[in-house]
């Protein structure tokens, strides 16, 4: 026997075939991964609808639309119910950190200023009290000595 003819041939047939086969078996893997997943999903929204439910007094059906509102954050959706003004939702893009670190320094400002306007306010209210009570005061004064220059004539 000669070895030299054991070369092994494989038609294009059969590469074909074996490609399918591996095609097949990922779209499987990639179908079962999907199904794992949507069942994680399931799993973790009907944990946060219980949570919900427990919390508030929403009906099932409310719960699943807030949850789809706030992007299913459970915590949101109970902040909202309690009344929390920290869930409402800002059309305004997230800003770079140099805006948020102006606009920081712009309301530390303004809140100086208002501090210091009703500071003066007050101290202007203080003094027009205290020059009433001085003026009262004096009036008193002069309706006594009035009243003694009467009783003296």
């Amino acid at each position: 026997m000669d070895s030299s003819n054991n070369n092994v041939v494989i038609s294009s047939d059969q590469v074909k075939h074996e490609d399918n086969v591996n095609q097949d078996d990922n779209l499987k893997k990639q179908e079962e991964l999907i199904k794992k997943r949507k069942e994680r999903y399931e799993l973790r929204i009907e944990n946060l609808k219980f949570i919900i439910l427990r919390q508030t007094d929403y009906s099932e059906e409310e719960v699943m639309n807030k949850l789809k509102e706030h992007n299913n954050n459970a915590m949101n959706v109970i902040r909202e119910y309690m009344g929390s003004t920290s869930t409402i939702k800002s059309n305004n893009p997230p800003k770079s950190e140099n805006q948020q670190m102006y606009t920081n320094m712009r309301g530390m400002l303004d809140s100086a200023a208002r501090n210091y306007r009703i500071k003066k306010e007050n101290e202007e209210k203080m003094e027009l009290m205290k020059q009433q009570f001085i003026n009262a005061q004096n009036n008193k004064k002069l309706e006594c000595d009035v009243s003694q220059n009467n009783l003296s004539n």
